[in-house]
């Protein structure tokens, strides 16, 4: 069971980092802030404007710890059950007072929208466009609800599942671009 969530956790997470990347025409390039530790489970009311930050919340098992989602979130069905804030460029900011988080929790957004959301609670920037930093912001939500072991565990789950292996048997690729020289025998 646990192949087969890893598996969809990491194509929503990887499909939508690209789109986010591609659409926003920003940089991604920032490290992972740190977070403070939470030191008990369930102290913290997070909301997630992003669905793939809702996927890694209720893997790690903090699902209990949200209390509002993304529109966008699709799976998993149990964070259907939360009620939708918006998203991370169109957040609903009459619906996340109402919620009353104690963090928000997205990818990038644009100054004004910071400001905005930050009015309501603190909010945490995570950038996932690489797998260093979809492992860092793993590592981040894990210390933000508590679920450190749990981090640590997909972190290195979702690091052996992108480091590529390679071994003798491995098939090894040509690409040529440019066959002039090829066929002049010049290379």
């Amino acid at each position: 069971m646990w192949g087969r969530r890893l598996g969809g956790v990491l194509a929503v997470i990887v499909a939508l980092a690209a789109a986010v990347a591609v659409l926003a025409g920003r940089d991604l390039s920032p490290d992972v802030p740190d977070a403070p530790l939470v030191p008990t489970r369930g102290a913290t009311r997070l909301v997630s404007l992003a669905p793939e930050i809702t996927e890694i919340l209720f893997a790690l098992d903090a699902g209990d710890d949200l209390v509002g989602r993304s529109a966008l979130c699709q799976t998993p069905e149990e964070a259907l059950e939360l009620p939708a804030m918006g998203t991370a460029a169109a957040p609903d900011l009459e619906a996340l007072r109402k919620a009353g988080p104690t963090r928000i929790v997205v990818t990038p957004v644009g100054d004004e929208t910071k400001d905005q959301l930050e009015g309501i609670a603190p909010v945490t920037v995570l950038r996932l466009g690489t797998p260093d930093r979809l492992v860092g912001a793993v590592h981040v939500l894990g210390r933000l609800t508590g679920h450190v072991a749990e981090a640590v565990d997909l972190a290195t789950r979702l690091t052996d599942a992108l480091t590529p292996t390679v071994t003798e048997a491995s098939p090894r690729v040509v690409v040529a671009l440019g066959v002039d020289d090829i066929a002049k025998g010049e290379v």
